[in-house]
């Protein structure tokens, strides 16, 4: 089992600002935020949020999402953006801190669903590779599915 802390990062001096603005890069061109624990890539976001009402939206959906993936099993959403963003999170067995990605999905209906999993951020990668990186003015429909592995529970997208 692993406990999910996130840290939040320190402040940075105002040259460096850069570095902390949310990426809207390939993730494989992510810039780095230093955290003080940790490197840890900086938030990549798909979602364009250039008025005012998309940027509150874009703010719910990183704090708050509609929902999390984990009640959403076997659910067909039809995927048309992306958040992604780093946590440090302490391992119960070994005490070692990782880093394990939080994701948010945005749906073409505008509803929002997040998941701290590995499963759903390879998921999305694949996608990436697939269809190009989002965002998808066709919605790609993908189905929320679980696999349980042991005591271990694992999360990924299937297309639907």
């Amino acid at each position: 089992m692993t406990t999910y802390k996130e840290t939040q990062p320190q402040e940075t001096p105002a040259q460096d600002t850069q570095e902390t603005a949310i990426a809207t890069t390939q993730p494989n061109d992510l810039p780095i935020l230093s955290t003080g624990n940790a490197t840890l890539p900086a938030p990549w976001c798909s979602f364009k949020a250039d008025t005012l009402e998309q940027k509150k939206r874009l703010y719910r959906a990183m704090t708050n999402p509609d929902s999390k993936l984990s009640d959403c099993i076997n659910m067909v959403i039809n995927l048309v953006d992306a958040y992604i963003e780093w946590a440090e999170v302490t391992h119960d067995q070994t005490g070692e801190l990782e880093q394990v990605p939080r994701v948010v999905l945005f749906d073409a209906d505008g509803k929002t669903y997040t998941a701290t999993s590995k499963g759903i951020y390879n998921s999305l990668y694949r996608l990436f590779v697939v269809f190009g990186v989002p965002h998808w003015d066709t919605p790609i429909p993908v189905k929320i599915r679980q696999v349980q592995n042991g005591e271990r529970r694992y999360y990924s997208l299937d297309i639907a």
